[in-house]
């Protein structure tokens, strides 16, 4: 649910797995450091973003519906993920019931309302290279709310170029007094010199129960 969540944070980018790669001492080391579990929410915000511009959508029920609606809500909790991570996570809603993702930039905390699909977000990330973040579906009513988003990132320096791709799964829906969320996050990345390319792909389930703040 990357303080895109579009309010989710959960302390940007949210818990970090490390992937270290040793090209050897002819082409010096290569240190790659991946997001293990950035949403976990995009809900968990997915990278560390600077300022940039912005322009203008579910799958399966998660649980029983509540009564009261989502409109100019916060919830928070803690998510658990198949990966042993266990992240504070917060979402929030906008008055219309839309998504208010959080996320950090190199001159503070940013946060944008996702109302559409299309709607796109572009950055110089904190950490150098560009974050490119597109909402590819909504769908949002009082009670439950399902967005796909799709987050990529680039940066290059010492002759190495890495790469990286997040699709962002994140649904919600209320349950009684409580919100339940999950996420799913897939992620792909490549580091790339001359004549070597490093993929790396997975797939990260985060669930919570969340209350109202």
């Amino acid at each position: 649910m990357n303080n895109v969540q579009p309010q989710a944070s959960a302390t940007q980018p949210h818990s970090n797995r490390t992937l270290w790669i040793i090209l050897g001492s002819v082409i010096g080391f290569l240190v790659i450091v991946m997001g293990g579990c950035v949403a976990c929410g995009a809900a968990i915000g997915l990278s560390s973003l600077s300022n940039g511009g912005q322009t203008a959508g579910g799958s399966g029920p998660l649980g029983s519906l509540g009564a009261s609606g989502l409109a100019s809500s916060s919830w928070s909790g803690t998510l658990n993920c198949d990966d042993g991570d266990t992240l504070p996570f917060t979402i929030k809603f906008s008055a219309s019931g839309n998504w208010l993702y959080h996320y950090d930039t190199s001159s503070g905390s940013r946060q944008a309302e996702l109302t559409s699909e299309g709607q796109t977000l572009k950055f110089a990330a904190a950490g150098g290279g560009a974050t490119y973040i597109t909402v590819n579906a909504v769908s949002v009513s009082s009670d439950r709310m399902n967005y796909t988003i799709s987050i990529s990132h680039e940066r290059s320096g010492g002759g190495t170029m890495i790469q990286s791709r997040k699709i962002l799964n994140a649904e919600a829906v209320l349950s009684g007094s409580s919100l339940e969320y999950q996420s799913t996050i897939r992620s792909s990345s490549a580091a790339s010199q001359p004549g070597y390319v490093i993929p790396d792909e997975s797939t990260t389930i985060c669930r919570g129960k969340l209350d109202r703040d």
